[in-house]
């Protein structure tokens, strides 16, 4: 069993790696285009860093989808040379091939969740940096908040409406001397169209060799370089985060109020990912018996493409229908690795019995 664990682990690492490549390969390149063609002045040295940048993510994304045709692959070769009929002749069961298994299923799983967790974050927080243009403007989303760095300033928001507006800035305004030198508190603000911010309900506080001084006015025109698109990029979409990032903003979105349904749909996603891998190794085990009676690879590819496709668009559309319909987020973001596993276990019942 070992030997035979050990034959079917290296020969699924090979196949989901090459797929995993060639949809890599695949998404860049529209990526790559996308980045040339977004007439933003892009380089094509800046183009090529933030779609190798991006990788990562669409790893972690597709990771599934590989796994599934790359084990659909494994399973082809394995009922065409007869080695499936082999193994099962001397008595392991399709329960038995599913935990020879596990250990390759836990091995890729626990590759896509570090992905999830740690490079991809990561690869996105360098990503945005490059799009706010290096050192002149930081940006960083954390439980206080969106925090910005604009030149010698720093700005606090605590969140950017839909239509752009900035919800309670907060301007932390420095001297040439490093001294803070002002506090400007607003309610909101709203781009004028130009490089100004229209701060309304403003309250200012101004610090001098004098002393303290407070003022109050109902608008006041702020001039920076922080414009819409900056916002546009600053913001982190929840699936770009981390479960130790999610979980403490979701608890801070909960004290204050806020909608959390993004950030739970989110959170359980990533709870529920090592079981999509599960799911695609069940679903391509559960077709090795027809492989061999069909005796044709190239349909065993041309399934693996259609499911794959439909189970990346199955959860996005599943996470997305969750949030208009106020479903459970478990539900929104467990619907389409639920639907895989229950079929596999329908298919492999149905093998069991042949």
């Amino acid at each position: 069993m070992r030997l035979l664990s050990r034959d079917l682990g290296g020969r699924l690492y090979g196949a989901v790696s090459l797929v995993s490549l060639a949809l890599l390969a695949l998404f860049g390149l529209f990526d790559l285009i996308d980045q040339l063609d977004s007439g933003r002045g892009v380089s094509v040295t800046e183009a090529m860093g933030l779609t190798g940048l991006l990788l990562p993510a669409y790893f972690y994304e597709l990771l599934p989808v590989a796994t599934l045709i790359g084990s659909l692959l494994v399973m082809a070769q394995i009922a065409s040379s007869s080695e499936y009929t082999i193994v099962r002749a001397s008595g392991v069961s399709v329960v038995g091939m599913a935990r020879i298994l596990a250990v390759p299923t836990l091995a890729i799983a626990l590759v896509g969740v570090l992905a999830g967790e740690w490079l991809a974050p990561l690869a996105d927080r360098y990503a945005r940096q490059l799009r706010l243009g290096g050192d002149d403007v930081v940006a960083q989303q954390m439980r206080s908040g969106y925090w910005l760095k604009d030149g010698p300033n720093f700005v606090n928001l605590a969140g950017v409406l839909p239509d752009g507006e900035m919800s309670l800035p907060v301007i932390y305004q420095f001297a040439a001397d490093g001294r803070l030198s002002a506090i400007r508190r607003a309610a909101s603000a709203r781009f004028d169209g130009a490089r100004y911010w229209r701060l309304q309900k403003v309250e200012a506080t101004l610090f001098s060799a004098d002393g303290v001084t407070v003022q109050r006015v109902a608008e006041e025109r702020w001039e920076t370089r922080l414009g819409p698109g900056i916002l546009k990029v600053m913001a982190v979409a929840p699936d770009r985060m981390s479960a130790t990032e999610l979980w403490p903003y979701l608890q801070h979105l909960r004290a204050n109020r806020q909608q959390t349904g993004r950030y739970e749909t989110a959170l359980w996603s990533k709870a529920l990912y090592p079981l999509s891998i599960v799911a695609m190794l069940l679903l391509s085990l559960s077709f090795a018996r027809m492989q061999g009676r069909a005796g044709g690879t190239l349909f065993k590819v041309f399934a693996g493409i259609l499911l794959g496709v439909a189970f990346y668009f199955l959860s996005r559309v599943g996470n997305n229908l969750g949030q208009l319909n106020a479903w459970p987020p478990l539900v929104g973001a467990g619907a389409a690795t639920a639907v895989f596993i229950a079929a596999a276990v329908v298919l492999l019942r149905r093998v069991e019995r042949v």
